[in-house]
């Protein structure tokens, strides 16, 4: 299991999220890109956006695809994410227990 799939796993025990992709119930195919993202905008107020691997300054795509819509990127991952972009757009879990 992933540490992706290991954190939202965790993160059900308390809240309940709608998980999108390998890790959840629901799908968005790759030629529906865009339709995914208005409706991410339009239902959620988050978005997971971690990383597959821990690699050095590695930012997903997923994460930058979110600063262009009204939600806020959770990020997991081992970039300095306030260094690169604006204070307010992220939530880094590393911030809390």
């Amino acid at each position: 299991m992933t540490l992706f799939c290991r954190y939202v796993s965790e993160l059900r025990r308390f809240i309940d999220l709608d998980v999108y992709g390998g890790c959840g119930r629901l799908k968005c195919p790759l030629s529906a890109t865009e339709l995914c993202l208005d409706m991410l905008e339009r239902r959620y107020f988050f978005y997971l956006a971690f990383e597959n691997s821990l690699c050095v300054d590695y930012v997903t795509e997923k994460y930058w695809g979110t600063l262009r819509r009204d939600v806020v990127g959770v990020v997991l991952g081992t970039a300095d994410y306030s260094q690169l972009v604006p204070p307010g757009v992220h939530l880094d879990v590393r911030d809390f227990r």
